[in-house]
């Protein structure tokens, strides 16, 4: 019973900071034309510690529902392992509740001098980095007490709100492998729908401080991010369709097409979704630019919107992995578990299922879901932080586009040959192919404009390159230099990473 009732606190607890938390920042933006700094802190700050004070308590509230189930996993826990758990709920709490609070202030309030905003980029990396640690805690602690695999899904409906798995589909939520009497969210969705909002928010930020609007990438996300998704399951509908052929069956999707718009059943390939996301997307701004003549859009240039916009893919693609994390999915073959025994118990014991299916005792399936995150934010940092604002005047517009297919198309050509069984497309590996050769040739297309403009044998007759430049061109050789020296600093320490993993697979 009090487990019961301290889980349905947690959850109005934590929907109740969440609410608080928008409150106040629609508040905040509603009046930044007429309230300074100063002035914000002194109406808000009371508001802000006691919503940040609600989401702390939540995430304790639900620790303590844990703590009390009558599982049998937890009825005899380690004291140490509590006493750990709650102080890093309590840390990832705060962390995360802060870095929200400086968040918003570093990227839609702007109004600070240059020591406030040097101190909020700080407070934002150090926020960041505990938030990390203490989530990684609590997985420490709690990581012996938690059921295998691990929850995917949300189930909400008759016998109330639980965290359940799909593959064990687990009584009463699940009849016959289906939802009973509810329905499901999978996190996946959620990781997902995170992802794309978070690169939506990032992008919204970059356009208002360069051009003074915010709101200009609105109408291109609520295109192209529906329109990824439909890309995605045709992807995965290809594939599928293609592998059958090899195998010499008929695929589903050709039997029945209709399964084809079944989306909720699972499947979705990210590069099909990549792929239709970014031609969606360029159609609807050069529509705006060029056909509409949209005020906002005429002064913009559409190749420094492909340069700080696509890296952000990487960002999303990053995310959106850690859902095959939980559904235990898009994973290598079998590889023995100390392999892992760097990383936490429980992302080693996670990776030890194929959905529900446990594989060989001792081994655990090679994560190429976590690979795959660690080399898309490499990615990142690379095309937005070196080729784009790092290299200044010597580099490319537009070519982060092809730089974006180069660095994904050589992740797929790495990734695709160790995939497990069902998850291995020879399609795929072909296909990873082309957008490495791709990327090449938008790189080179756009230097050769590149060169044609500088020599003014290339006209636009609605060129806005001088007004759009998003970058310092006026940047001397030696903080090209400098800034080339410490990103790839930068760059090579999260690799080293990544290379970690995979020499630890050995």
């Amino acid at each position: 019973m009090i487990s019961t009732i301290t889980f349905y606190l947690a959850i109005v607890l934590f929907l109740g900071s969440c609410f608080g938390y928008g409150f106040v920042f629609g508040k905040i933006y509603k009046n930044l034309k007429r309230w300074e700094m100063k002035v914000i802190f002194e109406k808000n700050s009371a508001l802000l510690a006691t919503f940040l004070l609600t989401f702390v308590l939540s995430l304790v509230t639900f620790t303590i529902s844990f703590y009390t189930s009558d599982s049998s996993l937890v009825a005899n826990p380690n004291p140490f392992d509590v006493v750990l758990s709650f102080f890093s709920v309590i840390g990832l709490g705060s962390s995360v509740g802060l870095f929200a609070i400086f968040f918003f202030f570093r990227y839609f309030v702007l109004k600070y001098d240059e020591k406030d905003k040097k101190f909020i980029q700080f407070a934002l990396f150090v926020l960041g980095l505990c938030a990390v640690v203490f989530f990684f805690l609590v997985g420490i602690a709690n990581g012996n007490y938690l059921a295998y695999p691990l929850c995917n899904a949300i189930y909400i409906g008759k016998h109330g709100i639980a965290f359940v798995n799909t593959h064990v589909a687990p009584a009463p939520f699940f009849v016959g492998g289906k939802a009973d009497g509810g329905l499901t969210i999978a996190l996946y969705a959620v990781f997902i729908l995170l992802g794309g909002l978070g690169v939506y928010a990032l992008c919204d930020h970059l356009m208002f401080k360069h051009y003074g609007h915010h709101g200009m990438v609105t109408t291109t996300f609520f295109i192209a991010f529906p329109m990824g998704i439909v890309g995605a399951r045709l992807w995965y509908c290809v594939l599928d369709i293609s592998k059958c052929i090899e195998e010499g069956t008929v695929s589903v999707f050709v039997k029945n097409p209709i399964e084809i718009l079944k989306v909720w059943n699972g499947g979705l390939g990210i590069m099909g979704g990549v792929m239709l996301g970014i031609l969606s997307g360029v159609i609807v701004v050069a529509i705006l630019k060029y056909v509409k003549k949209d005020p906002k859009f005429v002064g913009v240039s559409l190749l420094r919107m492909l340069d700080y916009i696509i890296p952000t893919i990487l960002l999303a693609q990053a995310v959106g992995r850690l859902g095959n994390f939980f559904n235990c999915e898009v994973h290598g073959n079998e590889i023995p578990m100390e392999s892992l025994g760097w990383l936490p118990y429980f992302i080693r014991a996670n990776y030890a299922f194929d959905g529900a299916i446990p594989c060989t005792p001792g081994m655990v399936y090679l994560p190429l879901s976590l690979m795959e995150t660690l080399t898309n934010l490499t990615g990142y940092f690379v095309l937005h932080f070196l080729f784009y604002r790092g290299m200044h005047q010597y580099h490319i517009e537009g070519s982060n586009l092809g730089f974006y297919f180069i660095w994904y198309g050589f992740t797929r050509v790495i990734m695709e040959p160790l995939r497990y069984g069902e998850y291995k497309y020879d399609f795929s590996y072909t296909f990873a192919w082309v957008l490495v050769y791709g990327g090449v040739a938008f790189v080179l297309l756009f230097a050769l404009a590149k060169v044609l403009r500088e020599k003014k044998l290339l006209f636009f007759k609605n060129s806005t390159r001088e007004e759009a430049l998003l970058i310092d061109i006026s940047a001397s050789k030696k903080v090209v230099l400098r800034n080339f020296i410490i990103l790839v600093v930068v760059v090579l320490a999260i690799a080293g990473l990544a290379l970690g993993l995979t020499l630890g697979l050995k």
